[in-house]
């Protein structure tokens, strides 16, 4: 694994817009094999796993139970190595990654913008295709 990767709120529903983070089944630094359950999320239909199809560390800072999630929105992160994880505050917010396919001076919203990202809507999927906006601009 050469970067981090979020671990992101997952859909588990169709209806699921957000998730409370019941638990977190595994601690910061711990080393996370694919398949692992690292949380438990509350759905509007039930208490379910959260899996990850990713090897790594876990590193923080951690969302912490109790949260409410919206789905997409990263909770934690792992990391390649154990001297790259992070162990702040788990009431911290994440650090957003810029992609590396975009150079810095590229794509940055202003510091009052949030930048909207195709989400990962399975641990499969690379690419998505945008069918329609439901807002305009503004």
């Amino acid at each position: 694994m050469p970067e981090s990767y979020l671990i992101k709120m997952p859909q588990l529903s169709d209806t699921m817009t957000e998730g409370t983070l019941v638990s977190w089944e595994k601690r910061i630094g711990d080393h996370i094999s694919r398949g692992t359950v690292v949380a438990t999320v509350e759905t509007d239909k039930a208490i379910m796993d959260v899996e990850v199809f990713h090897e790594g560390y876990l590193s923080g800072p951690l969302i912490s139970a109790g949260s409410v999630v919206p789905v997409g929105e990263a909770i934690a992160r792992l990391v390649a190595s154990a001297e790259e994880v992070e162990r702040g505050s788990e009431a911290m917010a994440l650090k957003i990654a810029e992609s590396p396919s975009e150079s810095p001076a590229e794509h940055k919203a202003p510091r009052d913008a949030y930048l909207i990202k195709m989400p990962q809507l399975s641990d499969t999927m690379t690419e998505g295709t945008l069918v329609s906006w439901e807002k305009r601009i503004g």
